[in-house]
């Protein structure tokens, strides 16, 4: 666990019924869950919950129905019921209409 100081992830897209939805694939590295945080235009992080799992998907709306939008998106260590370590890198991503 030493050696994975932080999760580690990639970000897709797949189809949805209005929009594309992001697929957040997280290495846990054997630790028990990990708090993700998204952002959308200029708003603030927004807590998308825990991923206990490796595959977590984000399928809220555009803020704009119709339009594009970049997606932010940062991880961090859930351990012991209580948020530990530093938050990785952001990483982004456009969201599409389909």
């Amino acid at each position: 666990l030493r050696e994975h100081p932080l999760p580690t992830f990639t970000l897709s897209v797949k189809t949805g019924e209005k929009s594309e939805i992001v697929v957040m694939r997280v290495r846990r590295w054997g630790r028990e869950a990990v708090c993700a945080q998204s952002r959308r235009g200029d708003g603030d992080w927004e807590d998308l919950g825990l991923c206990f799992r490796t595959v977590f998907e984000d399928a809220r709306p555009l803020l704009v129905p119709g339009q594009p939008e970049v997606r932010e998106y940062r991880f961090r260590w859930w351990e012991n019921g209580h948020p530990a370590g530093d938050w990785t890198e952001v990483g982004k991503i456009t969201v599409s209409p389909v």
